[in-house]
């Protein structure tokens, strides 16, 4: 049993840049690691891709206005 799960994700851009993230979250249904990635994955378009702000998690852009974000 696990009573936090680490969501880790990226987002990438058209060129290949990367920026990287990580979210702790509680899990007091003590469900299993394996149980909740199944469960995120099959939510998943193509079992792969996800848009952050429609989950309200925060959003990974490289560039704000010209200037870097990380």
């Amino acid at each position: 049993m696990t009573k936090h799960v680490r969501f880790v994700y990226q987002y990438r851009d058209g060129s290949n840049y990367k920026s990287c993230d990580d979210l702790l979250y509680n899990n007091p249904s003590n469900r299993e690691v394996d149980e909740i990635e199944d469960m995120i994955r099959a939510s998943l378009i193509d079992s792969v891709w996800f848009v952050a702000h429609q989950i309200e998690i925060p959003e990974l852009f490289l560039f704000n206005d010209g200037k870097t974000t990380n």
